[in-house]
């Protein structure tokens, strides 16, 4: 895995058998956030990706993970964050959720665009349009028609301009 590298190799989630047989913290880890965002969420739930510090490989033993959790429809503080809390706040892990929607892929905000900077980890994705959408977010940041630029020492992202 390489900082900066966007996997958008989607494949169905494997049995949390396969997944502990494979050592694999993120993937076991992917298994579980899948299975639990599905009872929770049901045909809202259009995908899942883990991105930040464990992703990037630059995490302390008490970084938390990162997940963005797209949604469909309004993303409500009842409807999402506090069934998140229900479902995830026993876990031994520490889970910091993003919620987003399909407009967010459209025209990313600065979160979404650092994180694809700094690479993401597809977990769920039946449609393949997540996958999608961060490739084509992560080509237009390579290519530059979106750029990082720092304003008093803030990052912000600017999409370039055009003749």
């Amino acid at each position: 895995r390489v900082a900066g590298h966007v996997d958008t190799r989607y494949t169905p989630p494997m049995s949390v058998y396969e997944a502990r047989s494979s050592h694999d913290a993120s993937t076991m880890l992917g298994v579980r956030i899948t299975e639990t965002c599905v009872d929770l969420y049901g045909p809202r739930l259009g995908g899942l990706f883990l991105f930040g510090s464990r992703i990037t490989g630059t995490a302390r033993p008490d970084s938390d993970w990162d997940v963005g959790v797209w949604l469909s429809g309004p993303i409500r503080r009842r409807a999402t964050w506090l069934p998140w809390v229900a479902a995830f706040g026993d876990w031994p892990e520490t889970l910091d959720p993003t919620f987003f929607t399909e407009s967010s892929l459209d025209e990313p905000s600065g979160w979404l665009l650092e994180a694809v900077q700094g690479g993401v980890r597809v977990i769920h994705d039946p449609s393949g349009m997540l996958a999608a959408a961060l490739a084509r977010i992560d080509g237009e940041i390579r290519t530059g028609r979106v750029h990082r630029q720092l304003f008093m020492g803030l990052q912000y992202y600017r999409r370039a301009v055009t003749a």
